[in-house]
């Protein structure tokens, strides 16, 4: 089982130029503690709203790649933005961090699901991954859309620090960042 802050840091190694969008709570703050940077779109209290912001962030710059961070309970909570996305053949990397639960709210357990594979094709993503072991030597497209699992355990460590700025300090940073980046 991997540590879900490895996970990430997967992620942004084979990602480092995309858009990072992540669910609420410790994925997060995990997110936070590996790589900050004002391309990254932090999500504070909205459990299951990651996929649905990066849907509309990618439809309105279909040429940039956006890697999404959820937890198995958030991608749950929302299948409905996973047919859109693959509806619409968005350049999106949807990876799901697996540990079975709600960690961020309690450790409450998730509703497991049975065949992640025919999920993921059935909601139309390009492709659909599930991985186990780091280094994971398959690459990972980011033309299309792709659903990763990232099968994890419990974190090594504790989550990592709370965000310090506003929601709307957020926000505008992440504006700019990528309105300077269109502009270049």
């Amino acid at each position: 089982m991997l540590d879900p802050r490895d996970a990430i840091t997967d992620l942004v190694s084979r990602f480092p130029e995309s858009i990072f969008v992540s669910t609420c709570g410790f994925i997060t703050r995990d997110l936070l503690a590996v790589a900050d940077r004002p391309k990254n779109f932090y999500l504070v209290g909205s459990m299951g709203m990651a996929l649905p912001v990066a849907v509309g962030i990618a439809m309105t710059r279909p040429h940039d790649h956006l890697v999404v961070l959820d937890g198995d309970g958030s991608f749950a909570m929302n299948l409905g933005a996973s047919a859109l996305m693959g509806n619409h053949r968005l350049r999106i990397t949807h990876a799901v961090l697996d540990n079975g639960r709600h960690e961020s709210t309690g450790g409450q357990q998730t509703v497991g699901i049975a065949d992640f594979r025919a999920l993921g094709y059935g909601l139309g993503y390009d492709d659909v991954r599930e991985i186990d072991v780091l280094p994971d030597p398959h690459k990972i497209g980011a033309s299309g859309s792709t659903l990763v699992r990232y099968l994890c355990g419990t974190r090594s460590a504790g989550a990592g620090p709370r965000l310090e700025l506003a929601p709307e300090q957020l926000a505008a940073r992440f504006r700019a960042a990528i309105s300077t980046e269109a502009a270049a």
